[in-house]
């Protein structure tokens, strides 16, 4: 009878990994998962059970075409007629922030149920059109709170040179790790608590627009997608969300000229309310006494003037 004890140990000893394997292994998952061209329907859901305090994603090297930054030149100037320059090739906050493509491309394909409700970003150099750059993200916590779920990144965007373009911290609700109807309380909440900011004159006001999406989000490509009609009134929503980093971009270009000298700078923003596409928007000014710092209200236009019109996003831009 055939002994099978040598098949048996040479197989156990070929199931266990070799450190050329385990090497291979950690190389692969510093790698991004996803290659150039438009990601797969089907994506991971972001949430504090695939999230852990000090998970990195990247570096990632990626670069802004020409037709990329006209694209969001066209969506500005559409929110900001008349106000910008569209020759400008250097890009703007939102088209070099690196989270969402880092974290597309590196693991989780689309991105669909992330709000983005905070931001602070500290711009050091406006890379230019076709500039090689490299981005990384860095999740510094995921936190459960009341039903909601947060989580805390941390993310960079450098030069080919390593020069360091901006650094950014974001707060985003995941709604995939949200228990749902605490999540439409707190939506309805934001109707309830308004916040409101005074206008004294007409000259307060420096733009009106109508929110809209710098996207396109068709609904049978971008599944559970927070811009969508459908999955936002699944979550409480009237409607669509838009891109709020985009709106960002709309108030700086507002206020682009008189930071052009400037060197670096600080945008920061936090939302109060729901961005729904199709509303009505003024932009506020607010007096301040250090010229330094300039802050802005995205609101529902005021009834009457003087009078009180609802806060829907506050903007802080610094110069520093």
């Amino acid at each position: 009878m055939k002994d099978t004890s040598l098949d048996v140990r040479k197989a156990e000893v070929s199931s266990v990994p070799t450190r050329e394997s385990l090497v291979t292994k950690e190389l692969q998952s510093q790698l991004p998962k996803f290659g150039p061209g438009e990601l797969p329907v089907e994506y991971t859901p972001i949430n504090d059970r695939v999230l852990k305090r000090g998970d990195r994603f990247g570096s990632l090297s990626f670069q802004i075409s020409l037709s990329s930054h006209q694209h969001h030149l066209e969506y500005i100037t559409r929110c900001n007629t008349g106000r910008l320059t569209t020759g400008t090739p250097n890009l703007y906050p939102f088209e070099f922030w690196p989270l969402p493509r880092v974290m597309s491309q590196w693991r989780f394909g689309r991105l669909n149920e992330v709000i983005s409700i905070r931001a602070d970003r500290i711009i050091q150099v406006r890379p230019q059109t076709d500039q090689k750059l490299a981005g990384e993200t860095i999740v510094k916590s995921v936190a459960k709170r009341k039903g909601l779920c947060f989580g805390f990144f941390e993310s960079t965007t450098k030069t080919a040179a390593g020069e360091i373009c901006m650094v950014a911290e974001d707060v985003l609700s995941l709604a995939n790790g949200c228990d749902p109807d605490k999540l439409r309380e707190a939506v309805l909440d934001t109707n309830v608590n308004k916040v409101y900011t005074f206008v004294d004159t007409p000259s307060s006001i420096l733009g009106s627009w109508i929110l809209q999406m710098r996207y396109p989000w068709p609904v049978e490509k971008w599944r559970n997608n927070i811009h969508t009609d459908v999955y936002a009134l699944s979550l409480g929503y009237e409607r669509g969300l838009v891109e709020g980093p985009g709106i960002a971009d709309v108030v700086y270009s507002i206020d682009e000229t008189h930071l052009k000298d400037a060197g670096s700078f600080r945008l920061s923003w936090e939302y109060a309310s729901p961005l729904y596409h199709g509303t009505q928007v003024v932009l506020i000014a607010e007096v301040s006494s250090n010229s330094q710092i300039r802050r802005y209200s995205v609101c529902e236009p005021p009834k009457e003037i003087p009078g009180k019109c609802r806060i829907l996003l506050n903007l802080e831009i610094k110069q520093l």
